[in-house]
């Protein structure tokens, strides 16, 4: 594997100096991406060669996110957290395992996320399929704290500033296994359709359906649509879509009334009458 020297083409924004700084940051690094040029030799037994493999992401699919606690409160000291590209937020939500109720006060808790932690998932999974993952949300008091506490978390009600398009707020709902997540729709066996092997497409009317994960189950990327026969005007229902084991829809959803999409014929290229 060829190393990088340069942590910032790993990681937007981050420079060496803040590895040697920040030994929260420098530990992700180490965890996260194997391929910065960091020397690890002392925590490999001598003699073992083997090359150390990291995976980022469990086997739950969960990944991990850090961020602090917010003490600063207002529309002017938000102002002052962006410009110092830190977004504010708030984790809400019930959690019946840990005894969190919605509606106490007390469970609301004001945060502030640096912008690289979220710019990097941002990039990763496009704004609409970011607030389908779960997270693992490492919450510091400070900088100083070493240990912090661990929620489990979807992003939510995420804001863009709407002239410059950057990122305004994030917040996270409590996640437990039973909450509904929005999971994305793919579309599978194209070649197998008919319509579409002919330039037909899909207008899509639903992209995410709203699913129930078991405990345990690893949470998927998404679910598959199969258009095994698809014709012209096709409208696709629920009856299509793929779901892995320990993984259903949600009592919320209405099975006789969702869409996923209508099939339609070849669009019409440019420059024609």
């Amino acid at each position: 594997m060829e190393l990088v020297q340069d942590p910032g083409k790993l990681v937007q924004g981050i420079t060496a100096k803040d590895l040697e700084t920040n030994s929260t940051l420098a530990d992700y690094f180490a965890a996260n991406c194997p391929a910065y040029g960091v020397d690890t030799s002392q925590d490999v037994e001598e003699g073992d060669e083997t090359e150390m493999e990291v995976d980022s992401t469990p086997s739950n699919n969960v990944r991990s996110l850090h961020a602090y606690l917010r003490e600063e409160e207002g529309s002017k000291e938000s102002v002052r957290l962006r410009q110092e590209d830190i977004i504010p937020g708030v984790i809400y939500g019930s959690d019946p395992f840990q005894s969190i109720l919605s509606n106490d006060p007390t469970s609301k808790i004001l945060v502030k996320t640096p912008l690289f932690q979220l710019q990097r998932e941002l990039d990763r999974f496009t704004y609409h399929n970011f607030e389908s993952r779960v997270y693992d949300l490492t919450l510091y008091s400070n900088e100083e704290d070493t240990e912090g506490t661990l929620h489990r978390v979807l992003p939510k009600n995420i804001q863009f500033h709407p002239v410059q398009n950057k990122l305004y707020c994030v917040n996270y709902l409590r996640y437990y296994p039973g909450r509904p997540i929005q999971i994305p729709i793919v579309y599978i066996n194209e070649e197998e359709s008919p319509a579409m092997k002919r330039g037909g497409f899909i207008a899509p009317v639903t992209r995410h359906i709203r699913c129930i994960v078991e405990d345990g189950v690893r949470i998927p990327d998404y679910v598959e649509m199969d258009c095994t026969g698809l014709k012209l005007k096709d409208v696709i229902r629920l009856d299509r879509i793929i779901f892995p084991e320990g993984v259903r829809v949600s009592k919320t959803v209405n099975k006789q009334k969702f869409l996923v999409g209508t099939v339609f014929g070849r669009r019409s290229e440019v420059g024609d009458e």
